[in-house]
């Protein structure tokens, strides 16, 4: 449903047309379709938006995921590891296993026994079947 409203510009004496779409008030807010590089986290006192950089690595934990952070900061999130690799799918983040999504722009060293040491010195597992996937993009990402 379209709604347009002239509006008369005093400088100019001609009449432009400004078309607002209306929106049902339950209708879902589609993002902008610009970069997005945060995370919105609902918390107990708001949102708290996290840039994609601070977040290390994601583990599920059930029905909730826990977002870990620099500096050992850790939010639970009420929200399933499938729904956040998702959103986060496109960006810097892979699914390394079955229970963690890592971020790879903190990942330091991959390791022969399937897993991976972050820069904060935490070691997240990699599944035996996405070992030669996580190398293979890690080297064509960074490779010289």
């Amino acid at each position: 449903m379209k709604q347009v409203i002239m509006k008369s510009d005093a400088s100019d004496k001609t009449a432009r047309h400004i078309q607002l779409r209306v929106v049902h008030p339950h209708a879902e807010i589609q993002p902008y379709a610009r970069h997005i590089d945060k995370l919105a986290i609902p918390v107990r006192n708001g949102i708290r938006l996290v840039p994609y950089a601070q977040i290390l690595f994601v583990e599920a934990s059930g029905n909730y995921s826990i977002i870990h952070l620099n500096k050992d900061k850790k939010l639970l999130v009420c929200k399933t590891l499938k729904q956040f690799e998702s959103r986060l799918g496109q960006t810097n983040f892979i699914r390394s296993h079955q229970s963690y999504l890592i971020n790879t722009d903190h990942i330091e060293h991959v390791n022969t026994s399937a897993a991976v040491t972050l820069t904060n010195g935490s070691i997240v597992p990699v599944s035996r079947r996405q070992v030669a996937t996580l190398k293979k993009y890690l080297l064509n990402k960074y490779s010289i």
